[in-house]
């Protein structure tokens, strides 16, 4: 948990080297735009059932009502989700099509992910495959999901790790803590509201297809947000230039996305999509706190 890891000493080289890896690795990992051309089409063939984004936040939420039941990390649903918007990223993803276009095996695509991460990151769950089919009634049997399984991982290569943006935006936040150390309660009041926040963006269709780096940075700007005094202003400036010194996504795209998330947690249904807010990130911030912090130093 984030508790216990800034409480334990670390190396903080560490910390930034592992950072480095999983931008890297986030980079050949990307989920695209797979909707496009099913539940967007202009003119649909005949008799087809498109899968919506709508029905994609139905199964989001599905898996975290399951998880929480099971007490388990909410991670893990990010993890199951961005696999299945991996697998139907790949052009040559065995039956990609039909799961596009058929409501029930999406939902069986995303079960068999749930299965996967849970089998594989919560080894004392004692779950299998027989509880996904009786938590489907029936809907699919044993071989079902197994065979999705298979298919599931031959589509992504095999390759069912890859950073998550809670992952990404804890290893940022443990190294602006280091440079920057505010109060006990403002810290946890920004790890909770970062995990709130990316959890948030895992719903949204539109958050995830973009880099997870891009949501953690949008998220800790957000929640950074929610504190006043000294302690706000020293963690945008930090932030700013920890965005600067890593090389990552630009304002605009980080904007965008932070402007999205931020309505989305609210509630507000006219979403901003205007990159044009004022940006943190901005040349005059980072000039004016260059002097003050030093990331990566």
């Amino acid at each position: 948990m984030m508790q216990s890891m800034f409480d334990s000493p670390q190396d903080l080289a560490i910390t930034a080297d592992a950072l480095l890896v999983m931008i890297q690795k986030e980079q050949n990992q990307n989920t695209c735009d797979y909707l496009l051309g099913s539940s967007r089409s202009s003119s649909p063939p005949l008799n087809e059932t498109f899968v919506t984004e709508a029905d994609r936040i139905q199964i989001v939420d599905w898996c975290f009502d399951i998880v929480d039941k099971l007490e388990l990390d909410r991670e893990t649903v990010l993890i199951a989700i961005g696999m299945t918007g991996r697998y139907l990223s790949n052009p040559s993803a065995p039956n990609r099509k039909l799961f596009l276009r058929k409501r029930g095996q999406f939902q069986l695509l995303a079960m068999a992910s749930l299965y996967i991460v849970i089998k594989t990151r919560e080894q004392g769950s004692n779950v299998n495959a027989a509880f996904f089919s009786d938590l489907s009634h029936g809907l699919y049997s044993v071989e079902d999901i197994e065979d999705m399984e298979r298919k599931l991982l031959h589509g992504i290569s095999w390759r069912i790790w890859v950073p998550t943006s809670i992952q990404i935006a804890r290893h940022m936040l443990l190294l602006i803590f280091s440079k920057v150390q505010p109060k006990e309660s403002s810290k946890m009041r920004i790890l909770d509201e970062v995990d709130y926040q990316t959890e948030h963006a895992a719903r949204d269709y539109y958050l995830s297809i973009e880099r997870t780096s891009t949501i953690a940075i949008a998220a800790i700007f957000n929640a950074i947000n929610i504190v006043h005094g000294q302690d706000r202003q020293d963690l945008l400036c930090a932030l700013a230039l920890f965005v600067a010194s890593f090389g990552l996504n630009s304002s605009r795209e980080v904007q965008a996305s932070k402007a999205r998330l931020k309505c989305i947690v609210e509630g507000n249904e006219s979403i901003r999509e205007d990159a044009s807010v004022v940006s943190e990130t901005s040349s005059e911030l980072k000039a004016r706190c260059h002097k003050k912090l030093k990331i990566g130093a």
